[in-house]
């Protein structure tokens, strides 16, 4: 099923069998259970949950799951310890610009989606304040500059870590949340260009467009943001 050989494929009927036979110990069908994990087939992408599968088969002396253990140690550092399924990310896709939705997940997750609007900094903050937070998870298209720079300090200060997954983005003014973590992976869409003049009005005097770039350059500087 996995592969199609004989059958349709079938990716969901390939984890169920491979499952089977992986709770049974069988150390080749962990590993595939691993694969699904990883690769988002069949089940939601769930790094965590494979890095376990591929244990599980590395302690039976699997030798190529100990290969993705050490391969999934190296890359995913900042995210193996964490339970992040792809399903937390399907919060606010359609929310349009009304700021962000904030959710606390297990293990001291936080997951940021959305546009960040007027007063999102404020409400974050609370919760990093509140909450034991040690990796944030970002899924947001940007928003309001100064709101993500405000963000990105509280991210910075805490030394906490951030994650874009694969299939969310970070583009624009969440580009700067994400460059605070004190470390980050992104398997996700990510981008910054040349920020736009207050609430994107054409009209607005030259010396705030001057005056936001200026901030736009100092705060990547500070956040260790290449030049090239």
């Amino acid at each position: 099923y996995a592969t199609g050989l004989g059958v349709s494929q079938d990716d969901a009927e390939a984890v169920r069998l491979f499952r089977l036979a992986a709770e049974q110990g069988n150390a080749e069908a962990q590993r595939s259970v691993g694969i699904m994990y990883e690769n988002g087939r069949g089940v939601p992408q769930n790094v965590a949950e494979a890095a376990r599968w591929y244990s599980l088969a590395a302690k039976q002396g699997h030798s190529e799951a100990a290969r993705a253990v050490s391969r999934l140690e190296e890359r995913y550092s900042c995210v193996t310890g964490y339970n992040i399924d792809s399903t937390d990310l399907l919060v606010v896709k359609n929310g349009g610009s009304s700021g962000v939705t904030v959710r606390t997940g297990p293990n001291g997750v936080l997951f940021i989606s959305g546009v960040f609007s007027g007063g999102d900094a404020s409400r974050i903050i609370q919760v990093l304040e509140q909450q034991n937070v040690s990796l944030v998870v970002l899924d947001s298209p940007g928003g309001v500059v100064k709101e993500a720079f405000s963000v990105a300090d509280a991210i910075r200060e805490r030394g906490i870590e951030t994650y874009v997954p694969h299939g969310a983005e970070c583009n624009s003014a969440c580009f700067f949340p994400f460059m605070a973590g004190e470390r980050r992976l992104a398997d996700g869409d990510l981008s910054v260009h040349r920020p736009a003049a207050a609430d994107a009005d054409d009209t607005a005097p030259v010396n705030d467009v001057i005056r936001l770039m200026s901030d736009y350059i100092t705060k990547a500087k500070e956040l260790g943001v290449p030049d090239n």
